[in-house]
């Protein structure tokens, strides 16, 4: 639950966005990726509410300490782990060249690394 107890009136809050980071984010000390340690989407994505609804967390969290994402551009994880938030291992791309790094990384696991 993306909450916290207000301590004055009791009630639940929304955590912040940087609460909400804080929260739910494990670093991963071998490879530098962090972990989304909330919900993972069906699609192996971390998942976080903000404002009410669900966004992948690795936009959230790249947006957040990074500023936004141009406009026609797709985060891509060059770590190759969708649960990695950690805005070092995410960059920009067209989705022509996401596909193109997903192919020829496909290429090179078919041939065993060897390109």
């Amino acid at each position: 639950m993306n909450t916290r107890v207000d301590p004055i009136t009791k009630r639940f809050l929304p955590l912040t966005l940087d609460e909400l980071i804080e929260t739910y984010i494990s670093i991963e000390q071998t490879t530098g990726c962090w972990i989304w340690m909330g919900t993972i989407d069906p699609d192996g994505y971390g998942s976080a509410k903000v404002d009410g609804s669900p966004r992948r967390a690795h936009r959230v969290v790249y947006q957040r300490l990074r500023g936004e994402i141009p406009e026609g551009l797709h985060l891509d994880h060059l770590c190759r782990h969708r649960f990695c938030v950690n805005p070092d291992h995410l960059e920009p791309v067209t989705s022509v060249e996401r596909v193109r790094r997903l192919r020829a990384e496909r290429r090179s696991s078919a041939s065993g690394g060897v390109s």
